[in-house]
């Protein structure tokens, strides 16, 4: 019988019983046994197959289950570790749908705990009779959804593995899946300090201390290094974006995903590694999985991931950034890349700063580290055209604009409508900056960089790159020769009886002079602004 996609669908046993499309990935199973770490990390993008994955970590070590059939023809079953399917007491909870505000996503949570407990029911009668107490409080604990405090739980998954223990006679495997949601979500709706210290006391009791686990994993987007959860475990190991250890088995190969698309009669183009290719995690080469699942349902190249993510977080952040970050940003945005201070030890929402923004856009999905230059010195880059879709809603949100404006402005730079140009510039500095954002050439400059954002499907972004005589300032290099090239020079005055449309002018003659489209072909328009404050002109020149 063929086999269908399986949009969506994390849980693997459905997956390989409802006969979807699966990439055989169980040798992941056999690295978690080998390895040293009593407690792992694995942090990733979202829609980064990780809930999948640990669910088929549960379903192939359960000792409730008899899956055997599920694995007769997986690489996992041609290991010594074929020996170990359904063997272990495992505790398996997701907190990725602990989302939205306070009441919302402490029901959630408590539902997912509540939920593994009705899944250990038949062990209560087994218990010696003090044991009973302590399942009962718990119990009552995770049923009482009105009670919006964590205390009465915060032992809850300690418990489990101590009652499992007691009913098995074995040390528990304990499975977390997207351990930092509620936390992240709780910052993005302002309740943060009101949960942190009960979310981080479920994570704490469970790990630390606890004489009945065996191993634990746990996997989310971002280390939580200040609640104190992974301090002193002397066998923790955090595999992040830039750890060779597990790279493989989260995402898709490009092997693994051209085997996809042929499967379901598509071609694996160029136009599908621009899309959907470009991440670099432990520096392999990952395709997003998410993507290329969506791409072969509905025979269509779309942005598919950008639909699905979440950048309240990235949105709040940018927010609130340094003006070194915001260069920075500027450049990114222009060059795709740029080289960045990133702490990836720890979250953003614990320790706001610049390197720990750079990190959540690391982590996030947003950036993918492809060399390091230092410890905490990264090169990085926007990872495909996909991803620089959703940076045009964030750099428009980050620079206080209508993404309508944004669009505009791309719209008249090919259709050659000065006049609008003109409209959109002046309407973004009048509207959405400060007067004290322009300073310098420099700052206009790099302001309008960030502009430049929604000219990427295009343009090919140039900033201050050497040509002909000098350097000029932004040359946008036209994508199609249907579009014509632009140079834009700027020039700023602060003193209050210069002609702007002077100083414009002037640009002009200074791109004319040291003969900045040089090795430009094609249509070419000459753009002077000259500026003082909130206050510009705009000049063109068609060469």
């Amino acid at each position: 019988m063929r086999k269908t996609v399986g949009l969506g669908e994390d849980n693997f046993q459905t997956l390989i019983e409802e006969n979807h499309f699966f990439i055989d990935k169980t040798l992941f199973i056999q690295e978690f046994l080998n390895s040293d770490a009593k407690v792992a990390l694995v942090t990733r993008p979202r829609r980064f197959g990780k809930t999948l994955n640990m669910s088929m970590l549960a379903s192939f070590l359960d000792i409730t289950k008899n899956t055997k059939s599920l694995f007769e023809d997986k690489k996992i079953m041609q290991t010594a570790c074929a020996n170990e399917i359904n063997q272990y007491p495992v505790i398996f909870v997701s907190f990725k749908n602990a989302k939205g505000e306070k009441e919302d996503a402490i029901k959630l949570l408590k539902k997912a705990l509540f939920d593994e407990y009705k899944r250990f029911d038949f062990i209560y009668e087994h218990l010696s009779n003090n044991t009973k107490e302590e399942y009962k409080l718990v119990w009552q604990g995770l049923k009482n959804q009105n009670n919006m405090e964590l205390t009465d739980i915060n032992d809850c998954l300690q418990l489990l593995c101590q009652f499992l223990y007691e009913y098995y006679g074995k040390k528990v495997i304990l499975l977390i899946d997207e351990y930092d949601t509620p936390f992240i979500e709780a910052h993005n709706h302002g309740y943060y300090d009101e949960v942190h210290s009960g979310l981080a006391a479920i994570l704490i009791t469970s790990l630390k201390g606890n004489d009945y686990l065996k191993k634990a994993m746990l996997t989310g987007i971002q280390r939580i290094a200040k609640e104190n959860i992974f301090s002193g475990l002397n066998n923790l190991s955090v595999y992040g974006v830039n750890h060779e250890k597990y790279a493989i088995y989260f995402g898709l190969l490009e092997n693994e995903a051209k085997m996809f698309l042929e499967y379901f009669g598509l071609d694996f183009t160029k136009e599908v590694k621009d899309l959907y290719d470009g991440y670099r995690i432990g520096g392999i080469e990952i395709y997003n999985p998410w993507s290329i699942s969506n791409y072969a349902s509905e025979k269509k190249l779309d942005t598919y991931w950008k639909n699905s993510s979440n950048n309240v977080m990235v949105k709040k952040a940018l927010g609130c950034c340094s003006t070194i970050f915001s260069m920075k940003y500027n450049e990114l945005i222009a060059n795709g890349e740029t080289i960045v201070n990133a702490d990836l030890s720890t979250s953003y929402y614990e320790d706001i700063k610049d390197a720990t923004l750079w990190a959540l856009l690391i982590n996030s999905g947003y950036l993918t580290i492809i060399k390091t230059i230092d410890r905490d010195t990264y090169k990085v880059k926007i990872p495909n055209e996909e991803v620089r879709e959703d940076f045009k809603d964030i750099t428009a949100h980050y620079l206080h604009i209508d993404n309508q404006i944004l669009f505009g402005l791309e719209t008249a730079f090919k259709m050659k409508n000065f006049d609008e140009i003109r409209v959109y510039y002046q309407t973004y500095i009048m509207e959405t900056s400060s007067y004290h954002d322009f300073i310098d050439e420099n700052s206009c400059h790099m302001l309008f960089l960030g502009l430049c954002a929604y000219l990427y499907n295009s343009y090919k972004i140039n900033s201050n790159r050497e040509a002909g005589l000098g350097r000029y300032d932004i040359l946008l290099e036209s994508k199609n020769i249907s579009f014509p090239n632009y140079i834009l020079e700027f020039k700023y005055t602060k003193e209050k009886d210069k002609c702007l449309k002077t100083l414009a002018q002037e640009a002009i003659q200074q791109i004319i002079d040291l003969n900045y489209a040089t090795e430009l072909n094609g249509e070419v328009i000459y753009v002077g602004i000259g500026q003082r404050g909130k206050q510009a002109e705009i000049i063109f020149q068609i060469r």
